[in-house]
């Protein structure tokens, strides 16, 4: 028995880790840390074989962007909506920059073109695989099963740690209180 509750232990302590891993990971990726960095997850095939469908890139913004930087932008008609392809045309002849992206996997550029103001930053590092429990978590199926769920098991084991501790002081109390003969 004292075996199982090791494994228990063990198993209680992975879960309420990576819990805590995700937890963060997904607040960092909703809000931008100081010094303008972001998380994005990886969400199409579009960046193939530079950024594979799972990676988490991050991201810095930055006063100017080169030909060939990997980039995260907001679309201009869909604000909500964040993609990272890869700079491909630099126009500053008008008097603003105007920036051209294309995915690495696709075979024309973007149609539209960027100013400096739609540019979330620059990908300056990336992990693989972190961001498919990152986006899964993002949906109501993936919150229940990667946050709810974890999140009660480890509630009802801290209240039945609880529970347990205040009958072994009950029993310690009335153990002390007893009449001695």
């Amino acid at each position: 028995m004292e075996k199982l509750a090791k494994i228990f232990n063990i198993f209680y302590k992975i879960i309420f880790g990576l819990l805590i891993v995700l937890i963060l990971s997904i607040a960092v990726s909703i809000i931008p840390l100081p010094g303008n960095y972001r998380i994005y997850s990886v969400v199409s095939g579009s960046m193939e074989p530079s950024l594979p469908v799972g990676y988490i890139v991050f991201v810095k913004s930055q006063s100017d962007y080169q030909i060939g930087d990997i980039v995260t932008f907001k679309t201009p008609k869909d604000p909500k909506n964040s993609v990272t392809h890869r700079l491909v045309a630099k126009d500053t002849s008008k008097g603003n920059t105007v920036y051209s992206t294309k995915g690495d996997a696709n075979q024309t550029k973007d149609i539209e073109n960027l100013s400096l103001e739609n540019i979330v930053g620059k990908v300056f590092f990336n992990l693989p695989f972190i961001g498919y429990p990152i986006s899964y978590s993002k949906t109501l199926p993936g919150l229940m099963i990667l946050v709810v769920v974890p999140s009660t098991i480890i509630i009802y084991s801290e209240i039945l740690n609880i529970k347990n501790e205040a009958v072994r002081l009950v029993k310690k109390k009335q153990k002390k209180d007893e009449p001695s003969v």
